[in-house]
């Protein structure tokens, strides 16, 4: 297969990186029964044990959240790439404005999510930032 121009070699180079198969890493306790192994997890985790579900589930909405506001920022950049190496084409140009245009407001839709949870989570007294 032959890569002609550098934007697929870059989509075949990030391709092969998701593709590479990840090492699960195991650790083996030598403490007796579930609930010392729990304490033990909850130790190499770095909690503390006294976190609630409900403070759980904030901070992985939170580095969701976070995570998806990473990727809009990546796509935006992808799709000026877009427009820049389009060279003069009206249907490449066209597609990276609605591109960097749709990606605007999922971006916007994205802060407005994130000061939702952030409303609702001080409404119950968790400060979770």
């Amino acid at each position: 297969m032959r890569f002609s121009t550098p934007i697929r070699r870059l989509q075949a180079a990030g391709a092969a990186v998701l593709l590479l198969p990840y090492k699960a890493f195991a650790a083996t306790y030598e403490s007796v029964g579930l609930l010392s192994g729990l304490q033990r997890a909850a130790g190499v985790t770095g909690s503390n044990g006294n976190t609630s579900l409900r403070q759980t589930v904030l901070h992985i909405l939170f580095n969701v959240l976070s995570f998806m506001g990473l990727v809009a920022v990546i796509v935006i950049i992808i799709a000026g790439i877009r427009l820049v190496v389009s060279q003069g084409s009206d249907e490449s140009k066209e597609a990276a404005k609605k591109t960097i245009l749709y990606v605007v407001i999922g971006l916007i839709l994205i802060l407005i999510a994130d000061s939702i949870v952030a409303v609702l989570a001080n409404i119950g007294d968790l400060n979770v930032q």
